[in-house]
């Protein structure tokens, strides 16, 4: 049982990671793309194009952060609302009818 035990407990690390690794890469990139549009600019436009840019992208990440609820909140109402029902047909018409307003709202928001 002790072996049974560690193998379980390394492949369970083994898929937190094969879903952590990627999320964490998903976390950074905006600010990595950041920098590297500092830097072009930087290079291509100098001070005063860095000037107008650096306004520019923490605004969108302010946005980016802000807007960032939305993906998760929904996830977590479309799927209790799925598993509310009884019956297939039932789970469907109520993720439908949750995942509607925050879809709403997403397309309003641009």
């Amino acid at each position: 049982t002790t072996t049974t035990k560690t193998k379980t407990r390394t492949g369970s690390k083994r898929e937190m990671l094969s879903f952590a690794l990627p999320a964490l890469g998903i976390f950074l990139s905006s600010p990595l793309l950041s920098n590297i549009d500092n830097a072009f600019v930087g290079k291509t436009a100098g001070t005063a194009g860095l000037a107008a840019l650096s306004p520019a992208t923490i605004c969108t990440d302010q946005m980016l952060y802000l807007f960032s609820f939305l993906s998760r909140a929904t996830t977590g109402i479309v799927s209790r609302a799925y598993s509310s029902g009884d019956n297939e047909t039932d789970n469907i018409a109520a993720a439908r009818e949750a995942a509607s307003t925050p879809l709403t709202f997403a397309i309003v928001s641009g």
